[in-house]
């Protein structure tokens, strides 16, 4: 299975740092629940609260920005995910194995 990759642009702030700690979170929980390999990729820049125009952080799920300048749910970070594999692979429907249910 592809890799789901996860990038988090982080200033010097506490946002920043909020977000790489959800971020890592939910690419846990994506892993474990799913079994979809998650990669988490932190660029850090020299921005912080003090710098007015920085925008950070920012978030990318496979390539699409879910926040920008705010810290992202992991409810977020999971539906984009999944919003990436259906456009990916087409209507999903029940072929998501989803634990505890069986298929037919």
């Amino acid at each position: 299975m592809k890799t789901l990759r996860i990038t988090v642009y982080a200033g010097f702030d506490w946002r920043s740092r909020l977000t790489v700690k959800v971020v890592r979170e939910a690419a846990v929980h994506i892993s474990r629940t799913y079994a979809i390999p998650v990669e988490v990729e932190v660029l850090e820049l020299p921005v912080g609260d003090m710098d007015e125009d920085a925008e950070v952080p920012v978030v990318l799920v496979g390539g699409r920005e879910v926040s920008r300048g705010d810290v992202p749910s992991i409810v977020d970070i999971v539906d984009e995910a999944f919003r990436g594999i259906a456009e990916e692979l087409g209507p999903l429907g029940a072929s998501i194995p989803v634990p505890g249910v069986a298929t037919v």
